[in-house]
């Protein structure tokens, strides 16, 4: 039998906070659809009125969301409270999701296994990539591990030889995945199968799409000797490898995440954001003096239009293209100066926009809304 979800839990503590803010996020681990462009000003709005979620104590971390709506999201980490544990016998409990149900975050508990070794008990491992497919379908993976669930019941569990970092598809029987060793499988409706290995000990890290027929792997590795960087592309039926680099000369150095907006394909790098016109293949770098992030490194890159892009930059902070400038939308160390912030994934919305991550005092969730 599959191990049920754990009772829902609150542990909610809320701090409102207002911020002006420019930041969206997108429910796929890609970008959503491109709206219309408008006939006046091209532009999207920088403020958000954010409130500030803290999830189970010291040593939590969040490390993906997915976004059913605004009163149903998911998030997927590790996650400890100071509740006794009576099966286990000691003086925490552990979790591996959380859900928004509009009031108030739930803790619940997907049971892996170890080494999916099936002779073994289940148990709520730390969880890695959640994508939604539905109202009531979705994925959650934990190494080579990967769980379907339907509603709050787990009705599937399979292992694979991919340990899972990104989970991508249009529907629960054609889907992506993509994580470590390089690997990229399909998921078909019956099994996995590898369509795409990159060598090198490349670390695929991004898994992105805007249809079945258009999609996206990225990631790196910088743990010599292995080291370089690699971003593939699905296109008529197979997978080609778009950007391959063993140096940082003369190229865009790392590329670890990216999105697509229609006919545009945005990358985040070590040197800036890459925007390409798929139709044309013509691209350009917009750097990193010119979105003012120092010597910081760009993390991943989310957006719901050409005017609206939310781009997480390490050390805390997340800067908003909204058509004509790019702004810090939040910067972690207003809310907790002094604190080392854990940045997770973010989605970003029309409405709202989520961001996860962790902090010496347990998992954090920003959420904002226009």
């Amino acid at each position: 039998p599959l191990f049920p979800l754990s009772p829902g839990l609150p542990v909610s503590r809320m701090v409102p906070l207002f911020l002006p803010i420019f930041l969206l996020l997108s429910l796929m681990t890609s970008c959503q659809e491109p709206e219309d462009k408008p006939a006046g000003p091209d532009t999207t709005s920088h403020y958000f009125n954010w409130t500030i979620d803290t999830i189970g104590v010291p040593g939590t971390y969040l490390h993906d969301v997915a976004v059913i709506n605004e009163n149903n999201i998911w998030v997927t980490g590790e996650i400890y409270t100071d509740e006794p544990d009576t099966f286990y016998n000691r003086p925490y409990s552990v979790y591996n999701a959380a859900n928004w149900n509009g009031d108030e975050w739930n803790l619940h508990q997907f049971g892996f296994y170890s080494f999916c070794d099936t002779t073994r008990r289940p148990y709520p491992y730390p969880a890695k990539a959640i994508f939604v497919f539905s109202d009531s379908q979705f994925v959650v993976s934990r190494g080579g591990e990967i769980l379907f669930i339907d509603g709050d019941k787990e009705v599937n569990e399979m292992c694979i030889e991919v340990g899972i970092n990104a989970i991508w598809g249009p529907s629960i029987d054609n889907f992506w995945v993509a994580g470590r060793d390089g690997k990229i499988a399909h998921y078909d409706g019956e099994a996995f199968t590898v369509q795409a290995t990159v060598d090198g000990g490349i670390q695929l890290l991004d898994l992105w799409g805007l249809d079945e027929n258009h999609v996206w792997a990225a990631g790196s590795v910088n743990n010599l000797p292995d080291y370089g960087s690699a971003l593939l592309e699905y296109q008529d039926g197979g997978w080609e490898t778009k950007y391959y680099i063993d140096t940082t000369f003369d190229s865009l150095g790392f590329i670890n995440w990216g999105c697509a907006i229609g006919d545009t394909l945005y990358l985040s790098t070590e040197k800036g954001v890459w925007k390409e016109s798929l139709s044309t293949g013509e691209g350009v770098l917009i750097p990193d003096r010119v979105l003012d992030v120092g010597n910081w490194a760009l993390g991943r890159i989310r957006a719901t239009s050409y005017n609206d892009i939310l781009l997480q930059v390490s050390g805390g902070t997340y800067r908003h293209w909204n058509g004509t400038s790019w702004q810090p939308v939040m910067v972690f160390n207003d809310y907790a100066p002094g604190q080392v912030y854990w940045m997770g994934n973010f989605v970003l919305k029309r409405d709202f926009a989520l961001l996860t991550g962790g902090a010496n005092g347990g998992g954090i969730v920003f959420r904002g809304y226009r």
